[in-house]
């Protein structure tokens, strides 16, 4: 993102004109949480089924005040032009297609594709820019900034931990992040190293056998689609440090979802979970930490 005097350059290379925009549909759950946590929830008017915090989001929906426009891969590109946004905030990736569909029907569109902890941040400034909220985007970053720091800090005391997070489980193929995702600078500023970070793309996925020659100090997964018990009888993992010692750890789906899914104020949710679960020996000094506005999404 890239923010010009008065327009906004976004990841895909794309001008947004800084103009008073009125009605706005959100493609992805961390665009929604962003706009929320800008204080621009009365322009939102659409939201995929996937957003779901705050919890107002939820209770909005329910009541009939937000339209669902459908999923993360394959919204309703009708409903969204009946709705007849002013904007749309949409990614990249998966949703590129989407995306240029909905440009080729004369609707305005930004993308927003943070590769990094510095786009996150970039990210928010330039929406905060683009709707006239500049301070309260600065003060939301500087707030991160500081979280993030007081993390950073406790997490120096431990050495440096090799997690592999287990993103998705297909059986004979896993998938977790790799170099090129910003969740690798995240875990990073918490003294954690991620066992594919020296792979450039975002996303790894590899068999089984592939982690055996890898040091594995923790295991991380996702409750709804991991069991221990599975991890644990994989073909030679049981000489992993992580299996020997019993550190793996499955955390909710939901809950804990922004840990490497959704790039906005929930990071320090994330960031959080990350090393508390990690640096086990620190989880007292780490619990302590109080931020506001994302603990009560939180359960340890």
């Amino acid at each position: 993102m890239i923010i010009k005097e008065n327009v906004i350059v976004d990841d895909s290379n794309f001008e947004v004109e800084v103009k008073d925009y009125g009605k706005i549909i959100s493609l992805a759950p961390s665009n929604t949480e962003i706009i929320y946590s800008l204080g621009l929830d009365n322009k939102l008017i659409g939201v995929t089924k996937f957003c779901n915090w705050p919890m107002e989001v939820t209770e909005r929906i329910a009541n009939g005040e937000l339209k669902v426009i459908g999923g993360f891969y394959d919204p309703d590109i009708e409903l969204i032009k009946k709705l007849n946004p002013d904007l749309i905030l949409g990614t990249l990736g998966i949703q590129k297609k989407v995306i240029e569909d909905l440009r080729s029907k004369g609707l305005q569109v930004i993308a927003i594709y943070p590769k990094n902890l510095e786009d996150i941040f970039m990210s928010i400034e330039a929406l905060g820019f683009l709707f006239y909220k500049k301070y309260e985007a600065k003060k939301i970053i500087s707030y991160m900034r500081e979280k993030i720091s007081e993390i950073s800090k406790i997490t120096s005391k431990s050495h440096k931990k090799f997690l592999y997070y287990e993103l998705a489980n297909y059986g004979n193929r896993l998938v977790t992040w790799g170099g090129g995702h910003w969740s690798k600078d995240l875990a990073n500023l918490a003294n954690i190293k991620g066992i594919f970070d020296d792979d450039p793309s975002q996303f790894v996925i590899f068999q089984p056998y592939a982690i055996l020659d890898k040091k594995v100090d923790v295991i991380l997964a996702r409750k709804k689609y991991t069991k221990k018990e599975e991890v644990i009888s994989r073909d030679g993992w049981g000489k992993l440090d992580a299996i020997k010692e019993n550190k793996i750890y499955l955390v909710d789906c939901f809950t804990n979802y922004s840990i490497a899914y959704r790039p906005s104020i929930r990071i320090l949710q994330g960031l959080k979970v990350l090393a508390y679960t990690v640096h086990d020996e620190l989880r007292e000094e780490i619990k302590d930490i109080a931020i506001p506005y994302v603990d009560e999404c939180q359960a340890y």
